[in-house]
């Protein structure tokens, strides 16, 4: 009997958590190399395939940086028009910028 009073296996859940541990500790693990990053290099890409969290990782980064953040969603078609001329958007612009969805 397994410990819901049920005969059969118990499916361990352990696995489900430690998968959502292993994305946080990396989360971490990235978060930390960003900063580190930025304190070197004026502009850091975070690249990797649709869903994997880069988002969440510039998000995570901008809660942790003091300072302002800008954020630009290229897939936002207002975000596109104030970034029709680059320069006289972006260089006025203190601390974080995020450009999300730079593919486009």
């Amino acid at each position: 009997m397994n410990n819901h009073g049920h005969e059969g296996a118990v499916k361990p859940t352990s696995h489900i958590f430690q998968g959502t541990l292993n994305s946080m500790i990396l989360g971490i693990q990235h978060l930390q190399t960003l900063i580190r990053l930025l304190k070197s290099y004026p502009v850091v890409g975070v690249l990797g395939p649709r869903q994997i969290g880069k988002t969440t990782l510039a998000f995570h980064l901008a809660k942790q940086i003091q300072g302002d953040t800008n954020h630009f969603d290229l897939e936002d078609p207002r975000d596109l028009a104030r970034l029709s001329d680059t320069a006289m958007t972006l260089e006025p612009l203190r601390g974080l910028v995020i450009l999300d969805e730079i593919q486009r």
